[in-house]
């Protein structure tokens, strides 16, 4: 891959990158103070992973839960990019 593309591929993701920090900041990203646990997420005998995921995903907001996809989202286009950009040339 050449020079210049490499640099593009950057640049691009620099501007991706910058419009994340200057996102929305209105967004409550905190829980309530303790150790809420909810019932579906206790644990004993019963104990269901996807019932406590489920119950722990339903304490959050619905903008806490878009910022946390947005977030984990935005890993695989740091894959991709970091894949493109450090691909050795043969």
């Amino acid at each position: 891959m050449g020079l210049s593309l490499r640099i593009a591929c950057a640049l691009a993701l620099i501007a991706l990158w910058s419009g994340a920090v200057h996102a929305d900041t209105s967004v409550v990203r905190d829980l309530p103070p303790g150790l809420n646990v909810p019932a579906d997420a206790a644990s004993g005998p019963g104990f269901d992973v996807d019932r406590a995921t489920d119950a722990w995903l339903a304490v959050l907001s619905p903008e806490q839960r878009a910022l946390s996809a947005a977030c984990f989202e935005g890993g695989y286009w740091l894959q991709l990019f970091s894949t493109i950009l450090l691909k050795e040339d043969p």
